[in-house]
């Protein structure tokens, strides 16, 4: 699958994929291509997944033949930063809690969490679920809709 990525950037590249929640989430590797300068001719491909150690590669595009030539492999990357938001989770469900359930907002508010919104946090979390439970000791998350009283349906994790 190719897909877009966001206009916003952020330090993970991988933040970057834009589209339906859980993009990432449903799939086991990915690879992101990107430019530091749109009219450059190099390029960084960023390789990150479930059974692949995280790789980057560093190429550049030949006018001549129309491809991209492989210029440098950089391996061992070091680990990706801790997540903040991963983080104050984890610390949560260690804290004598062993599990919790309630709304995205409801969540926002447990934890304390300032500038981000409910449907940012359920993003968020969506496309976290493989490194929360290989990371930060097996937290496991799914999302449960549950039917109001106003027939509207609401998210609970």
């Amino acid at each position: 699958m190719v897909h877009h990525t966001r206009k916003g950037k952020s330090d993970d590249s991988f933040e970057d994929i834009s589209g339906t929640n859980g993009l990432l989430g449903a799939v086991d590797g990915a690879f992101m291509m990107y430019k530091k300068q749109r009219n450059e001719s190099t390029a960084i491909i960023d390789l990150e997944g479930i059974d692949v150690k995280n790789q980057r590669f560093n190429v550049s595009f030949d006018t001549e033949r129309c491809l991209w030539r492989l210029d440098s492999v950089e391996q061992n990357l070091k680990p990706p930063a801790e997540n903040p938001l991963l983080q104050k989770l984890s610390s949560f469900l260690s804290l004598d809690n062993t599990s919790w359930q309630g709304t995205a907002s409801e969540l926002i508010d447990t934890l304390e969490l300032v500038d981000i919104t409910p449907n940012v946090l359920a993003r968020r979390l969506n496309v976290s679920v493989d490194e929360l439970k290989n990371r930060y000791d097996g937290i496991f998350i799914a999302a449960v809709g549950v039917e109001t009283s106003s027939h509207r349906r609401k998210r609970e994790y």
